[in-house]
């Protein structure tokens, strides 16, 4: 237990499924006969995955309407979370999605957005074909147009994937809610390692072509290109076999990384029509 409990519950295992759970186990070169069933039965007893909440899963990784590259980050979806409660003087959050790239911000103008791009996706992964986006006002702009023309991407439209990380920081910051700057970095590592259904592998090992624990696989160049290539291949075969899910148009009272759920509570009484009696 005390296996699951480190890639589930702590910082660098993100509270994910019983599923993630298990391979980041295995990933640590452990491994039982019962290894699928007690993550199972350990996530099911989480208090804090309780309070977020079982929603149902989406993949917004990529748009109903793919543009599909052969290359690994040609494609990058973007977006802005927040605002949220201020930390250290951040409220917001852009987040870009095929490696998980994140930063917190002041702001969420034109000027944070072209200064993200720059600094954690053109300089590290190099220009990409095309973005991904919602077509929000920091997006749609001239000074984003520019950049755009400048570099020659072309800028698409469509709702990218956040839930997740807002549910990881959910998981595990403080009751206050106040602390998700300092540990935004654990959320983006969560992210980054876990196994990707879409790709067949996690994003880091597409990059780095190597397991972030345990011995490094080296790969050769050649060998690298077919990782890819596979990556790309099963991407291509979940899409075809799944139809992806929109956003829930359902706005929460509460705040954005706020429980949805208050403190447990007795039942005393169910009556007709899904009333029931409870007790603190």
């Amino acid at each position: 237990m005390t296996k699951l409990f480190f890639c589930h519950a702590t910082p660098g295992g993100g509270h994910y499924g019983s599923t993630r759970t298990a391979r980041k186990v295995l990933d640590c070169r452990f491994y039982w006969p019962t290894i699928f069933k007690d993550a199972y039965q350990f996530v099911s007893t989480c208090e804090k995955c309780q309070k977020a909440g079982m929603a149902i899963s989406r993949r917004h990784e990529m748009p109903q309407q793919p543009i599909l590259f052969y290359e690994v980050f040609d494609v990058w979806g973007i977006n802005f979370m927040g605002p949220f409660l201020i930390s250290n003087g951040y409220s917001y959050i852009p987040l870009a999605v095929d490696y998980v790239e994140a930063i917190a911000t002041k702001t969420n103008d034109a000027k944070v957005v072209v200064d993200f791009l720059k600094s954690n996706i053109f300089c590290w992964f190099g220009v990409p074909k095309a973005l991904i986006s919602d077509q929000g006002s920091h997006f749609c702009n001239r000074v984003m147009s520019s950049l755009l023309h400048k570099y020659g991407v072309t800028n698409g439209q469509a709702e990218v994937f956040n839930r997740e990380i807002k549910k990881t920081l959910q998981k595990i910051t403080n009751p206050n809610r106040k602390d998700w700057s300092r540990l935004l970095e654990d959320a983006l590592w969560v992210h980054r390692t876990a196994y990707r259904t879409l790709l067949g592998m996690s994003p880091y090992q597409i990059l780095f072509a190597y397991d972030q624990v345990g011995k490094q696989r080296k790969f050769q160049l050649q060998e690298l290109d077919k990782l890819c290539f596979e990556a790309y291949e099963n991407s291509w075969i979940y899409k075809k076999k799944k139809v992806l899910l929109f956003n829930s148009r359902l706005k929460l009272i509460v705040g954005k990384l706020r429980s949805r759920w208050d403190e447990p509570f007795v039942t005393t009484n169910v009556f007709p029509y899904g009333a029931v009696e409870l007790k603190d």
